[in-house]
């Protein structure tokens, strides 16, 4: 029997297409075993079929060695249709094609976002690639790595000019400004302009780095370190004194620098100032030195991270104080989050978060427990503590409440009648000794089961 198919294999959620078999003739008795190469370090793994009972015909069960027994509905389906055989923690499924079973097709290889490009914001077409995913039996399609057109327009308002196709990075930057996306302080001078790619194309009287040699203009001699002639109370009898000049530095990335003077001598200082949302790693200011060398070496301004907005607890307040920065829906690095649970409510976990540089926040999000206005005793009945359904309300329970003759209906989960406190010595949330306990009305049930649990006797 001639079949096309494609066995693929998941491991610990990963998919990776392995092997791709083509009019492979299984026959209805035969063992069938496959060799492919897994991802790209071409790893050999062995994956076989084999006929497990009875006669030769595809209700029969088989075996993968990798996953278990496969039923006549996975075999029927492979024998009619193209689809994915896959392996998941120890689970054989298949992956279907969607489009010929009528239940979905296949997903778009790209979709198009538009826009602003610039100080003017002229509309622009940026094509994003789509991804597809199986879920329950179904495609889904969505922008790879997860992409939002948050994430991708900020990055054209940089740009003087786009490319029309949409293509990343701008086509030509404003005045002053370089990089794929103009993020960069052009420290050209002496009217050079600054190329995409930060170097300087020199008008022409000047040359040098950031055009700042004048043609033709050498000091006399090898001397060197390059001197200039600095008048110090000049009399009749007094002469130029020539000092080393330290040479001239480029701005980092991501950020600007100034001199303190324009002539580059002995004790002129080079101070540098990281953009927004960067943090600057190093010193931020050396000085020239007699020798005609630079301090230090320069910093580097280092894009801070951003975490992921954490959302809302219920039943609290949250609080963004004024120094947070949400950009684009996520948080700037060292942005602080306050949460304050509602009035009768109790707080459980940190009041605060903070965004760290790993992107993700210092602590779990708080949650806001109903404080009961009951002062339960071993007599009261769940329904006299909770009534809203789905709200946990905390109570405390007093000792010795095993030693109370009540009654008790359920296992893990109660009738509304029960004693709460002896219910909750019965599920071992508390001791006889008493103690706190949260209290949740689940809405209606009805297999409530008897059992014998921590001296108490529940009934069903």
């Amino acid at each position: 029997m001639k079949m096309l198919w494609t066995i693929s294999v998941i491991f610990i959620g990963c998919f990776v297409d392995i092997c791709y078999t083509k009019g492979i003739d299984l026959g209805f008795c035969d063992d069938t075993e496959f060799i492919c190469a897994c991802g790209q370090s071409n790893s050999r793994v062995t994956l076989k079929i084999k006929r497990r009972i009875g006669a030769c015909n595809f209700k029969k069960l088989f075996d993968i060695d990798i996953g278990g027994p496969i039923g006549y509905a996975i075999l029927t389906f492979l024998a009619t249709s193209e689809g994915h055989l896959f392996v998941k923690d120890g689970f054989v499924g298949v992956g279907i094609d969607f489009s010929k079973l009528g239940i979905g097709g296949k997903c778009p290889s790209s979709i198009n976002v538009t826009c602003p490009c610039g100080p003017s914001q002229t509309p622009i077409e940026v094509t994003i690639a789509v991804c597809n995913y199986a879920y329950r039996w179904k495609v889904r399609c969505k922008p790879c790595n997860d992409l939002k057109e948050e994430d991708v327009c900020p990055k054209y308002l940089a740009c003087k000019q786009c490319h029309a196709d949409g293509k990343d990075g701008c086509a030509s930057c404003p005045d002053g400004k370089f990089g794929t996306w103009c993020e960069n302080d052009c420290t050209c001078i002496n009217r050079g302009v600054c190329e995409k790619d930060g170097k300087c194309t020199c008008s022409p009287e000047f040359e040098g780095r950031n055009c700042e040699k004048r043609k033709g203009c050498v000091p006399p001699g090898p001397i060197k370190p390059p001197l200039m002639a600095v008048p110090v109370h000049l009399t009749d009898h007094s002469i130029p004194t020539c000092l080393p000049k330290c040479p001239l530095l480029s701005a980092p990335a991501n950020g600007r620098l100034t001199f303190s003077a324009n002539e580059l001598v002995e004790g002129v200082t080079a101070i540098t100032i990281c953009n927004p949302y960067h943090r600057l790693i190093g010193n931020d200011m050396i000085t020239c030195l007699a020798g005609g060398k630079w301090s230090g070496e320069l910093p580097v301004c280092e894009k801070l991270a951003t975490c992921p907005d954490p959302g809302l607890v219920q039943f609290a307040e949250r609080i963004i104080p004024p120094d947070s920065v949400k950009l684009a829906g996520q948080f700037i690095q060292d942005s602080r989050i306050e949460y304050k649970c509602h009035a009768g409510y109790e707080q459980f976990g940190t009041d605060v978060i903070l965004c760290l540089y790993d992107g993700t926040w210092s602590d779990n999000l708080p949650s806001c427990v109903k404080v009961s206005t009951v002062i339960p005793d071993c007599n009261t009945k769940g329904s006299d503590i909770v009534t809203e359904e789905g709200v946990s309300v905390r109570i405390i329970c007093p000792p010795e409440c095993v030693d109370e003759r009540f009654h008790v209906w359920g296992t893990s989960i109660y009738r509304q009648v029960s004693s709460v406190c002896q219910a909750a010595v019965h599920s071992a949330k508390i001791t006889n000794s008493g103690g706190q306990v949260a209290v949740i009305n689940n809405g209606p049930y009805s297999h409530f089961t008897g059992s014998f649990s921590n001296n108490v006797e529940s009934e069903r």
